[in-house]
This record gives C-alpha cells, sequence and structure tokens, in this order.
C-alpha cells in the first residue's frame, strides 16, 4: 500500500470539504422556495467556512493547478444536467450511475496531464457530489404523474427546480474557478483544459429560450461569473480567448439575421465585459487595442441599434479605466487610431436622440483617451452639447450628459491644467451658470446625485482654488449667512461638502482628485446607474483659524463659519422642532407624510450639518447652543439623523475635550426638560446614547493618556449619577438595567480621573478613592436583602440565593410584582365586634377588644425580641457591635424602625448621605432603606 504524500491528503480534504458544502448548500436553494437569488438562498456571502475553503484552493493552486482545474472539471461534468456524466442521460437507475460516474472518475484522473508534476488526487481517493436528496425528489416527481400531484408539482416547476440546481452548481464551480485562476500565469502551458475551461464560458452566453423566467436574475448572475472568468483568462491567455471570442462572433455573423441571432451575438459581446488593458508592458498594451480596433471595425459596420450600443457600452467599460490612468500611453500609435476611427462616427449618433444615453459615454472616453491636441480640439464642441442636455425631460439624458461634463472637466483641469487663464475663466463659469443659474435657486439637473457636483467644484479647486471658493461655494451656492430663509438648501448642500471635500484634500496632500469612475452609460454592460450617496464622515480635526491658515483657506473660513451658523438656526426652526420624535415610534407611512417636497432637500442639508460637526463649527454660536440643537436631533423621526446626531456629539466628546463636560451637563439637562417618563421609546432612547457618551468619553480619556481633571469634570458625572438614580425608580427592566450601566461607566471615568490627580508622592495605606453611587448601592445589597427577604415569596427567594456574584444589578433584574407593589399577602388588623356578638355562642370564636390588644403586644413583642436577637448575633459575629447604639423596637418585616443604624449600616447611611449632598442638597437617599418596602 503506497504512502499519501501531504499534498495530497491535503487535496482529498479540500475536495471532500467541497463537495459536502456544495450538497449542503444546493439543498438550501432547492428547499428555500421564498428567495431567488441563488448567492442569497445559499447564503454563500455569509458562510466563513466557505469564504476559507474557496480561499484555501486558492493557495493550494499554487502548487497543483492543472489537477484542481481538471478535477473540478470533472465534478462539474457530473452534476450539471450539460455534463458528459450526469447520471440522469444515460441511466434510469441511480445505483448503475453512480457507478459509472466513480469508473469515470477514475479514468479522468488517472490520465495524466502534459508537463503536470503535481498531481495529487488518485483515482480511489477522488470524493464527488453524490445524488443529494433534493435531485431525488426531482427525479420522482418528473418519472410518477401520482407523486407529482402528491407534491404539487407540475411540469413547470419541475423544470424550475432542474434549472435552479443547475444554475446552484454554476456559481458554486464559478467562485472555485476564480480562486483558483488567479495562479494561472504562474503555470504555463495547459491550453487543453484552458481551451475546455473557455468553450464552457462561451457556451454559457448563447441565447436560449428554454430558460425559465423564474431564473432570470440568477441566469444573468451566472453569466457574469463566466465573464469575470473571461476577463481573469484575458490577462494570462490572451491570444486564446482573443481567437475564441473572434471566431464565436464570426460564426454568428455568418448566420441568418434572426431575433435569435442579435440576441446571441450581444449575450457574447456583453460576455466580455470583464475584460482590461494591460497598461505594461507596451507590447501587450498594444495587443490589446489591435483587439479592440477589430471590434471598432465592426461597431461602424453593423446596423443594428441593440449590438451597436452594446458595443459602446463594452468600450466604457474598457477604456474608463485605461482614461483615469493614462498619461504618456495616449501618444501610442495603436491608441490614437482607435480614437480616431471611432470618434468622427460615435459623436454623429450621439446628436440623435435614440442613441445619447449610450453614445455620450462612449464620446467621453475617446475624447478622455485622446492626446492633449485631440481633446482641445474637440471637447468644447461635446462640452456645448452636454450643457444643452442638462435641462432635458428625460433624466436619464441629463444624468448622463452631468457624469460626461465631470469626465471631461477633470481631463481640461486636472491632466492638461486648463488653457490660459482668460480662456480658462470663460469655460469654468460657463459651466458654474449652466449648473447653477444666476437669480435662481435650483440645481441643474434636477435629482442628480450632489456628489457628481461636489466632485466638479473639487476639480475646479485644484488649480482654481480662489475661484471655486469665493465665486462658486460662497456667492454662488449662497454659503454666506445672507439668506433670511433657506430658499435653496440643495445648493448649500454642494456648498459645504465642496468645501470639508477641499479642505479635507489639502490637509491630507493627496494631489490630484481621481477621475470619476462611476459608469457612465444606459445600463447595458455596465450595469446601470451606480449613483453613490455622498459619504458623510470628514476629517476630525476641527477648522480653527490656525488650520485654516496652514492649509491656505483661512480668508474663506470666516464666512463659511457664520453661514454654518446661520444654516443651523435655520434648520433648527424648521426640521428639528417641527420633526422630532413623538411618543410611539413612528411608522413608514407616517414618516412618508412627513416627507413633504419642501422639507427632504433641508432634511438632506440638515443631515450634512450634524456629519460634519466637529470638523466645522458655527462663529458665534455658544457651546449650549450647539448641543441643545444636537440633542434636538437625537430625538428626530429619521433614524439616520438620530444615529448621526449621536455620533456628532461623541465626535466632540473626543476631538475637543472642553467640550466634555458641557455635553453631558446639557444632554442630561434636555432630557429632563424634555423627555417625558410616559415616553418610554424617547427615554430608553436618550439613555443609551447617554452611555454612549460617557463611553466615548472613558476612551478618550484612555487614548490621550493625559488627563487634566477639575471639579467641572466630576460635576458632571454627579449630574450623570443622580440622573441615573431617578432612572432606577422606573417600573421597566430595560430603563433600570441601562441606568446601572450609567453608573458603572460614571464609575470607570471617575476611577480615570481620580488616577491623574493621584501623587504617586504621597501615597500612603490611609488613601482611599472616592466612592460612587455604585459602590454604595453594590455595598447595601445584604442590608437591603435583610429588609425584603421576609416579604419576597419562595420563587423569588431561591433565583437571589442562585446568584453567585451579588451585586446591585440583581435587583434591576426582578420583574415579579413584588418588587414594585410590596408583599402579595397583605396584613389585615382583626375585625373588632360589639359586645352582644361576642356573648352569642355563634361567635364564639372571635375575639374581644382586649384580646385584640393582648394578642397584638404579644405578637409584636415576640417579633421585637426575635429581632434584637438577631442582631445580637450579627454583632457578636461581626465584632463590631457598638455598645452606645441601643436598638429602639421596630417592625422588621415592614422595614418600618426607628432603631439606630447598625456598624455596617451606618457606614452605608453615611456614604448614602455623602452622595446625596454631592448630588442635590434636596435628596436625602437614606430614607430609599427605610421605605424599600412600603406599598
Amino acid at each position: 500500500m503506497t504512502s499519501t504524500k501531504p499534498g495530497e491528503w491535503v487535496m482529498q480534504a479540500l475536495l471532500r470539504q467541497l463537495t459536502n458544502l456544495a450538497q449542503l448548500k444546493i439543498e438550501k436553494a432547492l428547499g428555500d422556495g421564498q428567495e431567488t437569488n441563488l448567492v442569497k438562498s445559499m447564503k454563500l456571502n455569509e458562510d466563513a467556512a466557505y469564504e476559507h475553503l474557496i480561499s484555501a484552493f486558492g493557495v493550494a493552486a499554487e502548487f497543483a493547478l492543472p489537477s484542481i482545474l481538471s478535477t473540478l472539471s470533472l465534478w462539474y461534468r457530473s452534476q450539471h444536467s450539460s455534463g458528459k456524466y450526469y447520471q440522469f442521460h444515460q441511466f434510469q437507475s441511480l445505483s448503475s450511475a453512480n457507478e459509472y460516474i466513480g469508473n469515470a472518475t477514475s479514468m479522468a484522473v488517472q490520465r495524466p496531464l502534459a508537463n503536470d508534476s503535481n498531481h495529487v488526487v488518485e483515482s480511489q481517493q477522488v470524493s464527488y457530489l453524490a445524488v443529494s436528496k433534493s435531485e431525488k425528489t426531482i427525479k420522482c416527481a418528473s418519472e410518477s404523474s401520482s407523486l407529482s400531484k402528491s407534491h404539487n408539482l407540475h411540469l413547470p416547476d419541475i423544470s424550475v427546480l432542474f434549472e435552479r440546481r443547475d444554475l446552484a452548481i454554476d456559481i458554486i464551480f464559478c467562485h472555485v474557478m476564480l480562486a483558483v485562476l488567479k495562479q494561472l500565469p504562474f503555470h504555463p502551458g495547459h491550453n487543453d483544459v484552458i481551451e475546455s475551461i473557455l468553450e464552457q464560458c462561451f457556451g454559457r452566453f448563447n441565447y436560449r429560450e428554454d430558460l425559465q423566467p423564474k431564473n432570470s436574475e440568477n441566469i444573468n448572475l451566472v453569466a457574469d461569473l463566466y465573464a469575470e472568468i473571461v476577463g481573469l483568462l484575458f490577462q494570462s491567455r490572451f491570444a486564446l480567448v482573443r481567437h475564441k471570442f473572434m471566431s464565436c462572433l464570426n460564426d454568428l455573423r455568418s448566420k441568418e439575421n434572426s431575433q435569435n441571432n442579435r440576441a446571441s451575438i450581444v449575450s457574447l459581446i456583453m460576455g466580455m465585459k470583464f475584460f482590461r488593458v494591460k497598461m505594461h508592458p507596451i507590447e501587450d498594451f498594444v495587443k490589446c487595442f489591435t483587439f479592440l480596433q477589430e471590434l471598432g471595425q465592426y461597431y461602424l459596420e453593423v446596423k443594428e441599434i441593440e449590438i451597436k450600443h452594446v458595443l459602446s457600452d463594452l468600450f466604457v467599460e474598457i477604456l474608463l479605466p485605461v482614461a483615469a490612468v493614462a498619461r504618456q500611453e495616449v501618444n501610442i500609435p495603436a491608441l490614437k487610431t482607435f480614437v480616431e476611427n471611432l470618434y468622427p462616427t460615435s459623436l454623429e449618433l450621439a446628436s440623435k436622440k435614440k442613441h445619447i444615453p449610450a453614445l455620450f459615454p462612449l464620446v467621453t472616453c475617446l475624447l478622455c483617451v485622446g492626446t492633449k491636441s485631440f481633446f482641445l480640439n474637440n471637447w468644447t464642441n461635446f462640452l456645448s452639447i452636454c450643457l444643452s442636455h442638462l435641462k432635458n425631460r428625460t433624466s436619464k439624458v441629463a444624468l448622463v450628459s452631468l457624469q460626461s461634463l465631470s469626465c471631461i472637466l477633470w481631463v481640461y483641469i486636472v491632466r492638461i491644467k486648463g488653457e490660459k487663464h482668460t480662456e480658462t475663466q470663460t469655460k469654468l463659469h460657463t459651466i458654474i451658470n449652466s449648473l447653477f443659474p444666476k437669480n435662481q435657486k435650483i440645481i441643474l439637473p434636477k435629482d442628480a446625485p450632489i456628489n457628481i457636483f461636489v466632485r466638479i467644484i473639487q476639480f475646479i479647486a485644484h488649480e482654481k482654488l480662489e475661484f471655486a471658493m469665493k465665486e462658486v461655494i460662497i456667492e454662488r451656492l449662497g454659503v454666506n449667512g445672507l439668506q433670511k430663509t433657506l430658499v435653496m438648501p440643495e445648493r448649500i448642500n454642494v456648498g459645504i461638502c465642496a468645501f470639508l471635500l477641499i479642505a479635507h484634500g489639502l490637509q491630507q496632500k493627496e494631489g490630484e482628485p481621481p477621475m470619476p469612475q462611476q459608469c457612465i452609460g444606459a445600463g447595458g454592460v455596465g450595469g446601470g446607474f451606480r449613483q453613490a450617496v455622498i459619504k458623510r464622515s470628514f476629517h476630525g480635526t476641527n477648522l480653527n483659524e490656525a488650520l485654516g491658515s496652514l492649509l491656505g483657506i483661512q480668508s474663506y473660513l470666516v464666512p463659511v463659519r457664520r453661514a454654518f451658523e446661520h444654516i443651523l438656526r435655520q434648520l433648527d426652526t424648521q426640521v428639528c422642532r417641527t420633526m422630532m420624535l413623538p411618543k410611539q415610534e413612528v411608522t413608514q407611512k407616517e414618516f412618508d407624510e412627513l416627507m413633504t417636497a419642501d422639507r427632504k432637500p433641508k432634511l438632506d442639508l440638515l443631515k450634512t450639518c450634524v456629519a460634519c460637526i466637529p470638523r466645522l463649527l458655527p462663529i458665534d454660536m455658544t457651546k449650549q447652543e450647539i448641543l441643545e440643537i444636537l440633542a434636538k436631533v437625537c430625538l428626530h423621526v429619521d433614524e439616520d439623523v438620530r444615529k448621526m446626531a449621536q455620533q456628532a456629539m461623541a465626535n466632540l466628546i473626543v476631538e475637543l475635550p472642553a467640550y466634555r463636560v458641557k455635553t453631558i451637563q446639557v444632554f442630561i439637562q434636555f432630557i429632563q426638560k424634555n423627555v417625558a417618563d410616559t415616553s418610554p421609546h424617547q427615554l430608553d432612547s436618550c439613555l443609551k446614547t447617554l452611555f454612549h457618551l460617557l463611553n466615548n468619553w472613558k476612551l478618550a480619556l484612555q487614548k490621550d493618556g493625559a488627563v487634566t481633571p477639575n471639579m467641572a469634570e466630576k460635576s458632571a458625572l454627579y449630574e450623570a449619577e443622580g440622573f441615573a438614580l431617578v432612572m432606577l425608580c422606573s417600573c421597566r427592566l430595560i430603563t433600570r438595567r441601562l441606568s446601572v450601566h450609567i453608573l458603572r461607566k460614571c464609575r470607570a471615568l471617575s476611577n480615570l480621573i481620580q488616577s491623574a490627580t493621584y501623587d504617586q508622592t504621597s501615597k500612603n495605606s490611609n488613601d482611599s478613592r472616592e466612592l460612587c453611587c455604585i459602590d454604595i448601592l453594590d455595598r447595601s445589597v445584604p442590608i437591603i436583602l435583610k429588609y425584603l427577604l421576609p416579604i419576597l415569596p419562595l420563587s423569588e427567594r431561591s433565583a437571589l440565593s442562585s446568584v453567585s456574584n451579588m451585586d446591585f444589578s440583581v435587583f434591576t433584574e426582578r420583574s415579579h410584582p413584588v418588587w414594585f407593589s410590596g408583599s402579595t399577602l397583605p396584613v389585615y388588623s382583626p375585625v373588632v365586634l360589639p359586645a352582644n356578638y361576642l356573648n352569642n355562642t355563634q361567635y364564639s370564636g372571635l375575639m374581644s377588644n382586649n384580646d385584640v390588644q393582648q394578642s397584638e403586644e404579644v405578637r409584636f413583642n415576640g417579633l421585637s425580641n426575635l429581632h434584637d436577637l438577631n442582631k445580637l448575633n450579627n454583632c457578636n459575629n461581626n465584632n463590631n457591635c457598638n455598645t452606645n447604639n441601643s436598638p429602639t423596637v421596630g417592625n422588621p418585616v415592614t422595614g418600618n424602625t426607628n432603631e439606630k443604624c447598625k456598624p455596617d449600616e451606618s457606614v452605608v447611611q453615611e456614604s448614602f448621605t455623602k452622595i446625596g449632598c454631592r448630588i442635590c442638597s434636596n435628596l436625602h437617599l437614606p430614607h430609599l432603606l427605610t421605605g424599600l418596602t412600603e406599598g
């Protein structure tokens, strides 16, 4: 018996794991009738084990790529219905099919590959995916009409399941192949295996009429995965892929011009969407554009509109990455020839309405990859066409024009550095006047993503900073504070975002801004518009005068900050106060009703203003006013705005130490004034925010390492402790739990502050730390239990006895009614009846008034004596009994006692008194001990 090499054992283990995991995923996909998307149904993006397995195949492929490819292809052909060894094609019996597959597997694996020294899989050890339970169900349902009726599976449903199973196999196969083929450049040769893979990939690009409409989403997904494999093969096997593609294209062109044939050509061209030009070495660059010239010639000759449009989209996908990085490459003859051949025809077609969405992006890319002279000679004409379409009623046409404008402006300003000063200023004024018309409050085109406008201003600022700041942001976009009302919130939003983006680039010294890479097109190959939302995460450092002077924007910073103050005050009255969260959560329907056409742009502006704090702060607004506005926004109906306001206050605490104390104090005062305990949703949200702020304060102190404590910081913690103590009185579990968390966070902060003030040179054994509220509450747990245990039911006593670490949080977690209303078995006084009733033998069991008093005295004295005995025992056991403290008579069951405290209780009472005086002079906390059990 031959010994197995370590590499062989690893590959066998990986293959077994793949087949087993694939079987589970496919069964899950067939059993899930709700989710149509197979990736979501199989949860491939959420399965860490699946991702690790795919990565392991990629690592192993570096050493055994040919064997892995042949084995994966064999597995695919044995499982997919189009495969050579698929069980159901040649056999009716399941057992004979498995036997045949086993023999075929052995034969295929034993066949040596050319130049393969790493063949690690042996015939008897190959693991393949057996027929799953779902396959058996499908087979039986297809063969037996009675069983089909019992399972409610009709012939169309069976076809859908068969096709869904094949698509699931395709997805798993493609994922593994994409990981494995990344190692292909390290394995020259093996063209027979590559040709087999290409045959399978291009077979997926053929148009089929028998596809089920229910699986259309997954069919497109699988086609994209195979197209990605083709794009990966292009990088290392360019000649093979090019030959295969051109042969398929020529075959289709030679056939009759029918609807199905045109659809097949479109599908084949879309299969090249992941082809990318190799910039280096120059020989590969020339080969790529020689191939594109062949496609360009077909583009010029073809008459069918759908084929011309899909070729245009393909060129955009390929040329856009080249335009972003090309410098000297634009002078290479192959590229110059390609641009000069396609540009005239494309520009002519772009003037026609039906071609605008598809041809505008192509004309843009051809200009961007052209030489400097070619660009300057042709861009002015195309710029006029783009500006004229900004007012187009068709939103798609207007958006494509705006995207094309941003790309050619980047080339003009960033790459070419403009022309003469006067000519450049004239063109920039023309562009700005078209986007932001004078004496109007609108932006053209309407409903376009604001990040495109922000990028355009950033491009202008790269070479013309003063023009971008003064004439565009401050004057044209209204970031100047001169408007009495927010008449153009959209423009102000663009202006603030652009100002912060420019400042960020200057501070980070990013250099040239990158070319816009969002897909511009009608949605053919590119998959539609990718409208990215502006990323509202700015640099955290506050833009003060010193930093503004360093960045060279000091003269623009003051008017922008003054305008920011005016904007915040207007938003406070128009958006913050009128859209605060009610007592209950707002439904989506109610939220949509609140979001009128007038409020939506103002809400977007509010999001931007909140997100840029503390990067940008108003110049004449006090800390109190800023924090009150943020506190109001924390109760806004929009969830995103609430989260952004909470993060803004946390950023203030982290970035600006001067705001830390005031933030906590103002937020607590806001809760006390505006949030009632009858609004549990609002109250819990505010408590979570307070805990979040305290936690960020703690993290900031730990990160800084240099704490400068003072009494103001401690006073903020005292207020937080007092507020949390009041919230402990709530009947709701979540409120009490949050209160305890706040108290513990206050203790952690207090310890950090005390550690900074603690002088190590004066350290001695008698030094003691300042006690916090949670410390006193934890220490008082045994005393509280002593008063509570007599009235607790047996279930609560058992629950308390099972707790190992007894602290005050144990009480906050209790939900039994006895904790809120006292004993469930109230003690009633005996009924006193007249004497004539007592003389009657019928009422001989009743007690007289004297007997009642005597019985009460006996019962009361007995309990008192028992209580005194217990106290005496406790004093003797603890050796802390004070002889000067003589206890008086009291009732230990109800807790109403006038006895003097024992030594341990006196310590707690003294600590409570200090805490109470510290938090509020009118709050006498020791009464909490004597009033715990009062109903």
